[in-house]
């Protein structure tokens, strides 16, 4: 399977690329920097932000899944939410891409707990899966799950 990993100039991306590879995928890495190490994968430079720039590589590239990493990860903004386009406008950039790309067959968004309200309870453990929610429900390609890790033999199993 080819899969564009976007952030995988960062920890979890080198990692996540990495293990890919190894169980005999296809990586195309994707991020505003440069790898710090050497690579054994195509990788782009490209900014999230750039919608024109990550639609040409993704539809050029033609993937059958992306996990998406690329994100501002600290907490330091002080003053709005405009230090954090890239996980608000990068994200709706990559939907952009997704839906130009018809080899896509599924989308893995990452994310952290710190973007929920306090008190937030997903549900996990209770046995409630009531609050899992899925994007356009017409749109095949969009499913998102809770937190709760899937087996290690479905983790890269994608339906179309």
């Amino acid at each position: 399977m080819k899969v564009l990993v976007t952030g995988t100039s960062g920890f979890i991306g080198q990692h996540l690329a990495t293990a890919l590879i190894e169980h005999g995928h296809e990586v195309i890495g994707l991020d505003r920097q440069q790898p710090r190490f050497p690579v054994n994968y195509v990788f782009y430079e490209c900014d999230i932000l750039d919608t024109a720039k990550l639609t040409q590589v993704v539809s050029t590239t033609a993937p059958h899944a992306i996990v998406h990493l690329a994100a501002r990860t600290d907490l330091g903004e002080k003053r709005d939410l405009g230090g954090y386009a890239a996980n608000i406008e990068g994200v709706a950039n990559l939907i952009v891409a997704i839906r130009a790309t018809p080899s896509i067959q599924r989308a893995i968004y990452t994310s952290t707990q710190l973007v929920c309200r306090l008190g937030y309870d997903d549900g996990v453990g209770s046995g409630d899966e009531s609050t899992l929610s899925a994007l356009p429900a017409d749109d095949s390609k969009w499913h998102l799950c809770s937190h709760r890790p899937p087996p290690a033999d479905e983790v890269l199993r994608f339906r179309r």
